[in-house]
């Protein structure tokens, strides 16, 4: 393998610093792996608003023998609004086409693959370039839903990913899913959940750690991390342990639902380096979610050894069971509250589920993910000659 592409629209960046991790721990897991990579990032000009633009070309260091070259060609959003029978996201995929097609021409290095991150805008894109080049092309979908595809229309999206040469399917609940609704043939897919760092995400000292973040050390401390929004349901696990005095809570994160109460100790981002040490600070991890891809906040948890309540569903089922988790319905605040209490009160189940859960995280690696796709991408008969 020579080169490989990664388009991303959202990967990190001295503007949107808490986008894209997960991408950019793939590129750096493949680049170990001695593969030349390039990200083409997109940068809409309406970013401004956080910040100063990142350079429209600089390089990642973090492999000083292989170092990573990162593009963000500027491009015109047009949002995602409907005018009348018209959805102006089709404009957007025009112009975010156009900028990585002037990226494209920058590159050091012919590429031997195209990968997508997400089906739009950057999947359909990879496809498309990757077809005129006659190169393979590879889309990593990980969308709880294909909110992406609505605006573009599903005939549209069955022509775009016709040429896919393959998909990576963070689910087997995606997987069904792109068969049935993108007629994705079922070998061109495979099931591969999120990955974590596991020499970054390992348990710490909890006292520790409680101490480092000014924590109280008396409380029973449980996190959550995620938008603060329905889906992800912060605000059902603000109900769920209302009355308990002796119950602390941390909010990662950032959204709309508001969220207030005396119990509340932290609320907000943080760097995603400190994540091991405030999920090693507490004593539980709660996520009461509707719906996901492949979580990484769930997989951050389970690597640092913390019990997890989280919904029972199939969208969860590819990372987590009953061994390592109390699975919950989202939406019944009474099933979230007991989930709870009975880990509250029971120290030695807690203990059992933290070492069943660091356990589970060594099948989550980030570096043999990256491995393994790299090999799939390889031995796959229609890349076979390809790089």
């Amino acid at each position: 393998m020579k080169h490989v592409v990664f388009v991303s629209s959202n990967y990190p960046s001295n503007a949107l610093p808490f986008h894209g991790t997960f991408v950019r721990q793939l590129v750096l897991g493949i680049a170990r792996l001695g593969v030349k990579c390039s990200v083409i990032s997109p940068a809409s000009i309406f970013q401004r608003r956080y910040g100063d633009f990142d350079a429209e070309r600089s390089l990642d260091l973090s492999i000083s023998d292989n170092p990573i070259t990162i593009l963000r060609p500027r491009y015109i959003s047009f949002s995602n609004k409907n005018l009348l029978a018209f959805n102006t996201a089709h404009l957007t995929q025009i112009s975010f086409k156009k900028a990585v097609s002037r990226a494209m021409s920058h590159l050091d290095y012919p590429p031997c693959l195209l990968y997508g991150h997400f089906l739009y805008q950057s999947g359909a894109i990879a496809v498309h370039i990757a077809s005129k080049l006659v190169i393979p092309s590879i889309v990593a979908v990980g969308e709880s839903s294909f909110w992406s595809v609505e605006p573009m229309g599903y005939k549209k999206a069955i022509r775009d990913f016709e040429q896919v040469t393959g998909v990576i399917a963070v689910s087997n609940l995606i997987k069904k899913n792109l068969i049935k609704q993108l007629l994705i043939p079922e070998e061109k897919i495979i099931v591969l959940p999120n990955g974590v760092d596991l020499k970054l995400f390992n348990p710490r000292n909890r006292y520790n750690m409680r101490n480092k973040h000014k924590l109280p050390q008396n409380k029973f401390l449980i996190v959550f991390a995620g938008h603060f929004d329905e889906r992800k349901g912060p605000h059902r696990l603000l109900a769920a342990v209302s009355g308990m005095d002796d119950v602390g809570l941390i909010f990662i994160g950032s959204g709309r639902v508001p969220l207030n109460g005396e119990n509340i100790f932290f609320k907000g981002t943080v760097d995603h380096t400190v994540m091991p040490e405030i999920l090693s600070a507490a004593d539980i991890f709660v996520l009461p979610t509707l719906s996901e891809g492949s979580c990484n906040a769930i997989l951050e948890a389970l690597a640092c050894g913390i019990p997890i309540v989280t919904s029972a569903g199939e969208f969860n089922d590819d990372i987590v069971d009953e061994t390592v988790a109390l699975r919950i319905n989202p939406l019944d605040i009474n099933e979230i509250r007991s989930a709870i209490l009975q880990l509250k009160g029971d120290l030695t189940l807690r203990s059992v589920l933290s070492i069943r859960s660091q356990e589970k995280a060594k099948h989550f690696d980030i570096n043999v993910r990256a491995a393994r796709i790299l090999e799939w991408i390889q031995t796959r008969q229609t890349l076979r000659g390809s790089c």
